[in-house]
């Protein structure tokens, strides 16, 4: 993760390309360059995207048509993303303050949705593998042939490296958004995780021992 500090950017940057390798210049050219509609767009991208995630081997049980899941679900999934940001770029910038941040609410606002983008590239594959092998995509490797299978361990490697590489873009997009390193940028992303964290441990710590002493009376 590099330490720049001041970014310049292309004007001629294909944020859809050049965030995977260019990730802080991208995201100064979104924050300068792109309007909210495009970072909307974005979001709707990366919910009908959370769709096909949440559908991928989990409809069996739901007793709901598949049609009208993913019409529902293609709804919902981008409010709950577009709620999700505008939540998370709240605690990313009071965090980021603690590390002297210098970034706005709009400029993480567009940060954090420009670093989703590695997500929508999964969509293309989804589609794919919906058409080539629907019963494959819902329901999973129970009836699939041996080349099915390997098909879904390659789709789990690449599942696996987006969300790897994913942390690492986020990082860099917060930095850029905040004017100071990749590193602060993680720290400003992770501290908040591990806090939420604890409070869910926490809670559920709580419900057991509730749960036990009920038991024992």
């Amino acid at each position: 993760m590099n330490e720049q500090h001041e970014t310049t950017y292309n004007s001629k940057l294909n944020p859809f390309l050049s965030v995977w390798l260019n990730t802080r210049n991208t995201v100064r050219y979104v924050i300068e360059e792109k309007s909210m509609v495009y970072v909307f767009l974005l979001i709707l991208l990366t919910g009908i995207t959370s769709t096909f995630v949440s559908l991928y081997q989990g409809t069996d049980d739901i007793g709901i048509p598949i049609g009208i899941l993913i019409v529902g679900s293609a709804i919902i999934s981008p409010i709950a993303v577009a709620i999700g940001i505008a939540i998370m770029s709240g605690i990313y910038l009071l965090v980021g303050k603690l590390f002297k941040g210098t970034g706005t609410y709009i400029e993480l606002f567009k940060a954090v949705a420009t670093s989703m983008i590695p997500q929508i590239w999964l969509l293309p594959l989804f589609l794919i593998l919906m058409i080539v092998s629907p019963d494959l995509f819902f329901a999973g490797s129970e009836s699939a042939s041996n080349g099915a299978i390997f098909f879904m361990a390659i789709f789990a490697v690449i599942l696996a490296i987006v969300t790897i590489w994913g942390i690492v873009i986020q990082s860099k997009a917060i930095g850029e958004a905040h004017r100071f390193s990749s590193w602060k940028g993680f720290f400003t992303l992770l501290i908040p995780s591990l806090i939420i964290g604890i409070i869910v441990i926490a809670f559920m710590v709580i419900i057991f021992m509730i749960l036990i002493g009920t038991a024992s009376l």
